[in-house]
């Protein structure tokens, strides 16, 4: 995870591995960030600030954790269009709810088989936008750094839209795309999106789903 290291930090683990004349070995993905001041690329970094140093990269593709069907959705999910595999989306559900009390008792029905339900990180000191996901889900985006489950679900409402082919969403106090992105390649075999309240939101999500 060390697109989180900070630039403090990471000069210094650069001076102490120099002055002791041992590698450093980072590994880390840019889109993984929670917050605005995360995601550092530490390739680019070395290469524009410390010019001398040697580097040897290795990029891994998309498809470590996720199925190649999983990684194309998840693609055409945050712009539609970016992949044109044309695979079969049948590992990914879309369902709707308008009203938030039904929804409480399907996500308990999806707890107790064997569904890994994850929500946005909302804030502790402020009014937050994603306040009222805070229960739709037994872990948060930010307890699930590092982990896969076979089977998640999460909740998506009108924090959320796209503008043109591209998902946006309203920025909390930690990163909204950043958690999303957090949450979605967090499954290995089955993904359920439950829109609430959201129809332009939903249709857009179907058009996507039959692309596959």
């Amino acid at each position: 995870e060390a697109q989180r290291v900070r630039r403090n930090q990471l000069e210094l683990i650069i001076q102490k591995t120099t002055e002791k004349k041992v590698p450093a070995v980072f590994s880390y993905d840019v889109k993984q960030y929670l917050r605005s001041d995360e995601g550092h690329d530490i390739e680019a970094y070395l290469k524009e600030n410390h010019s001398s140093t040697r580097l040897s990269s290795k990029r891994l593709t998309n498809k470590i954790r996720t199925n190649k069907e999983m990684a194309s959705f998840i693609n055409n999910l945050r712009n539609i269009g970016s992949s044109t595999d044309h695979l079969d989306y049948s590992c990914v559900t879309i369902e709707y709810f308008n009203e938030m009390d039904e929804l409480k008792k399907y996500f308990e029905f999806l707890q107790r088989n064997d569904w890994t339900t994850l929500k946005f990180t909302s804030s502790q000191y402020s009014p937050d936008p994603y306040d009222s996901l805070s229960g739709m889900g037994i872990k948060n985006a930010h307890d699930v750094i590092g982990q896969e489950f076979s089977k998640v679900a999460f909740v998506m409402d009108n924090n959320f839209k796209y503008v043109g082919n591209r998902l946006a969403a309203r920025e909390g106090y930690y990163s909204a795309e950043g958690m999303l992105y957090q949450i979605i390649t967090r499954v290995v075999d089955e993904l359920k999106i439950v829109v609430l309240n959201n129809p332009s939101l939903y249709l857009k999500l179907l058009e996507i789903k039959a692309r596959g």
